[in-house]
């Protein structure tokens, strides 16, 4: 697993909401695919910096991961890292219509 992986897990799970630390939700946030998501959150757990539990609600059940006390300091360690989120059709249109006449 990338260090630069590592700290885009660490970095959302920080701030994500509940219902955004599946590991759908992480995927889909932090475009890392299934195949590199699940290894590295199970490193991740083994490590001790993240906690994974099932969500008792509705079908189907899931696991949601958050961060353990190691973790968060190592969060605080870190520096600021960027991710270019997912652009959605709105996006598209701006950048490839609206932007280039207002330099946006």
């Amino acid at each position: 697993m990338s260090e630069r992986s590592t700290a885009i897990i660490l970095s959302h799970l920080a701030s994500a909401p509940i219902t955004a630390r599946s590991g759908a939700g992480i995927s889909k946030a932090t475009r890392i695919g299934a195949g590199s998501l699940y290894p590295a959150l199970a490193s991740l757990e083994r490590e001790g910096l993240i906690i994974g539990t099932w969500d008792e609600g509705p079908e189907p059940r899931r696991r949601v991961y958050a961060l353990t006390v190691a973790g968060r300091e190592q969060v605080g360690a870190m520096r600021p890292v960027k991710v270019q989120l997912r652009i959605g059709a709105g996006n598209w249109l701006w950048r490839k219509l609206v932007a280039p006449f207002f330099g946006g």
